[in-house]
């Protein structure tokens, strides 16, 4: 007699999610086409936490995916790569990552903001979901950072009302 078992499916990966999502020169951000983006990104895997508003890769991230309350098409491929480096780098670093996939996913609220390109859709979802993790997991105890903390899972865990009243408060 013939014993099959059904294996579970295991889900993909965020590599395996991404390889149907658009390329980067196929997505735009504030400044236009986001092929620059990539190279952002790698820096920030590396690079020092920020210390001011200015430092790189930082400031131009910030200025070219959460630009004046707009997003683009690039911002939302961008977040499964912040949540990443949220949970390699930790610390700093992680506040930042957090932050900024807070404030897109926020700005993603907004009526007119672009829809998420379909071959994106699970890739992004998915990071959301990390995302809550790493904002429940350790971050540094100093007063900004409880406050990207309450703002970050108020919008990851979908209460954009309270993220906002954070926001206004501050």
């Amino acid at each position: 007699m013939w014993r099959g078992s059904l294996a579970a499916a295991k889900a993909p990966t965020v590599r395996e999610q991404l390889m149907e999502a658009p390329s980067w020169t196929e997505l735009t951000h504030a400044y236009g086409p986001a092929d620059n983006i990539p190279a952002l990104l790698a820096a920030a895997r590396s690079g020092a936490p920020p210390t001011s508003a200015n430092d790189e890769p930082w400031f131009s991230l910030w200025s070219a995916l959460s630009h004046q309350g707009d997003v683009y098409t690039a911002s939302y491929r961008a977040i499964p790569d912040l949540i990443d480096i949220a949970e390699s780098r930790g610390g700093q670093i992680a506040l930042e990552c957090l932050h900024l996939v807070a404030a897109i996913e926020l700005d993603r609220q907004r009526p007119g903001a672009p829809a998420i390109p379909p071959g994106l859709v699970a890739a992004y979802n998915a990071a959301l979901r990390r995302g809550l993790k790493v904002v429940q997991g350790e971050l540094p105890k100093t007063e900004d950072a409880s406050w990207v903390r309450k703002l970050a899972g108020s919008v990851l865990g979908g209460q954009f009302e309270e993220a906002r009243a954070l926001i206004e408060a501050s």
